[in-house]
Parts: C-alpha cells; structure tokens; sequence
C-alpha cells in the first residue's frame, strides 16, 4: 500500500514539474510564428476560376473554392488578384495564373 502511494506521489509531483519553468532562465518568446495547417502534399496547383465582386472574392483551385486565408494541402492563399493567385509554401510566394487552353479542331 505505501508503495502504491509513493508511486502515486511521484507521478504527481512530475506532471506538476512539466507545468513549471525554471525562474533563472530567460523567458521564452516566441516572435512571428504563423500556425501552419498539415494537408496533404501538393505539387500541382490548377486556377481554373476566380471570382471578384466588392463584397467578396475566391478562386477554383483544384476544384475547390479558396477565398483569402484558406489551406489548400500545406499552401495559404494570401492574394487574389483579377489574373493571379498568390500561395504562401514553406515562407516562398508561388503564383498561379489562369492560362487559356487552346485546343486543335479538326478542319
């Protein structure tokens, strides 16, 4: 019975030490930190749309509707412009623009 007790004890007293910091080291800081959002692996991202009006603004990226501030995978969407889409990837701008598709008809 004691050593269940003193088992008890010292458990306790370690989650109680995981809560503490130590009063003579510097306070930890964190500075620009930015939550990241795990998603699936993107390596290919396709705008096939982008719609813009005064009160709202998104765009079709691989047949999702984005709009600024959503994830796609592990990419932010930052800007929506008129032609362009501007994903945040690992702290590296990638834009992405609609191209026009040209198909070949038969005469």
């Amino acid at each position: 019975m004691l050593a269940g007790l003193l088992l008890v004890t010292a458990a306790s007293v370690q989650a109680l030490d995981d809560n503490l910091t130590d009063p003579t080291q510097p306070a930890r800081i964190l500075v620009n930190t930015r939550v990241v959002q795990d998603g699936p692996l993107i390596h290919e991202y396709k705008l096939s749309q982008i719609y813009m009006s005064k009160k709202t603004q998104f765009a079709m990226i691989n047949n999702q509707k984005l709009k600024v501030g959503d994830w796609l995978g592990s990419a932010e969407i930052v800007l929506i412009k008129s032609d362009r889409v501007h994903l945040l990837i690992d702290d590296t701008i990638k834009e992405i623009t609609i191209m026009p598709s040209f198909k070949q008809y038969k005469k």
